[in-house]
């Protein structure tokens, strides 16, 4: 996972030779992949609800202060992204 923590986010996933192969594939992949996030001051402006095959992700808004109430996949993605005041 990428992000420059305003607002830019990106995942990858590559097979390698050795690690430091598939850290490197996988660093351009998501370099690649690249999604641009909404941001509000430091907070999502409104709920957000996806589902993918039996996975349900659900984000509110936080308030300021709040902090990330979020899962470690959640959490490192938001936190990537620069979103600090979300519940999941």
């Amino acid at each position: 996972m990428i992000g420059n923590r305003k607002g830019k986010v990106g995942v990858g996933v590559a097979k390698g030779a050795d690690v430091s192969d598939a850290i490197q594939k996988s660093f351009n992949d998501a370099k690649r992949n690249l999604v641009s996030v909404t941001l509000q001051g430091s907070t999502i402006p409104h709920d957000v609800r996806k589902k993918n095959g039996s996975a349900v992700v659900l984000l509110k808004p936080g308030i300021s202060g709040q902090g990330i109430i979020a899962g470690g996949a959640v959490r490192a993605v938001m936190d990537l992204a620069g979103i600090k005041d979300v519940v999941s």
